[in-house]
């Protein structure tokens, strides 16, 4: 193994433990932003200068990890159900209902939703733009809801 792809391994390595036990986003993205910059340190030295290519696509590589990961996290901490069963387990009164109503408050201020005369919720411009980028990428990877 040559020692970028070792040292690609070994920042792979470290990134899963972060974020395993690093539960802020902003922290998990700055640690994991550190130990690719770190990586890039250490295999400097062994970049080809003719062929850097092979450099850049690991640390691209590992860059698209962090970004899939950090959906991931997200997604773990966006949670209806997940935060739900945690209310259920802590005994908290907090009903789903509430959830979803700062769901909704949180695309309100994301400018994704807006509130009609008649009180209801509907998607702005730019909520549709985002879902019909969203329906376009669950038709393309055949997720189906």
């Amino acid at each position: 193994m040559d020692p970028v792809s070792f040292y690609g391994v070994l920042c792979l390595a470290v990134i899963l433990p972060i974020f395993y036990f690093v539960r802020k986003i902003g922290a998990y993205v700055a640690l994991c932003v550190m130990a690719v910059a770190a990586f890039a340190v250490m295999t400097l030295r062994y970049v080809d200068g003719s062929r850097p290519w092979e450099w850049l696509v690991m640390i691209a590589g590992l860059l698209l990890c962090i970004f899939g990961l950090l959906i991931v996290r997200v997604m773990l901490v966006r949670s209806v159900s997940l935060r739900l069963l945690a209310a259920i387990d802590s005994g908290a009164p907090e009903t789903t209902g509430d959830d979803i109503g700062r769901r909704l408050h949180d695309m309100r201020a994301l400018r994704l939703v807006r509130l009609t005369s008649e009180g209801k919720n509907a998607l702005t411009g730019f909520g549709w733009l985002v879902s019909s980028i969203v329906a376009v990428f669950y038709f393309l990877f055949r997720i189906d809801t």
